[in-house]
């Protein structure tokens, strides 16, 4: 069976559609990363190219480490959720730990504990139900991306004066 082949909507580069990271425009007019490719509307894809997301960050607004954590997803390097961001953390799996914005202080101070003991990056960002949407889940209050480059790419994305 032959996988369907899409364009990036940047570079015009065709890739099988499973390489490709989908966007959808809301009625509203908000742009969405569709990790499970499956929301409704006509999608745009984009390349995992680094001048491609930032092209399409500049040009339509999209939230670059959001687009990335979408991009971990696909490709398979995200814990998401309590139990599996702990499990990605103690068995050192984890390139780095994101806490929503909107995180109790329990859950907030028992990941900052873990990640220190562990020498993990740790990092407060959006809000839950933006870090679940970006990862085609329900709302997740913290997650680990589990691969060194795209970590160090969201790092690089959340530093300030960019």
């Amino acid at each position: 069976m032959n996988e369907p082949i899409r364009s990036c909507v940047i570079c015009r580069k065709r890739f099988p559609k499973a390489k490709l990271l989908r966007f959808v425009k809301d009625k509203d007019g908000s742009v969405h990363t569709d990790v499970l490719n499956r929301r409704d509307g006509r999608g745009a894809y984009i390349c995992s190219n680094e001048g491609c997301m930032d092209k399409a960050n500049k040009k339509h607004g999209l939230d670059k480490v959001l687009s990335l954590l979408g991009l971990a997803m696909k490709a398979g390097h995200v814990a998401s959720g309590q139990t599996a961001t702990e499990a990605a953390i103690k068995s050192m799996n984890a390139c780095l730990v994101i806490i929503s914005t909107d995180a109790s202080d329990n859950t907030r101070k028992h990941f900052t504990d873990m990640c220190n003991y562990r020498n993990i990056p740790i990092v407060s960002y959006s809000t839950g139900e933006e870090l679940g949407h970006a990862i085609g889940k329900d709302i997740r209050s913290n997650l680990a991306v589990t691969d060194e480059g795209l970590s160090g790419a969201i790092l690089k994305a959340l530093e300030p004066n960019k």
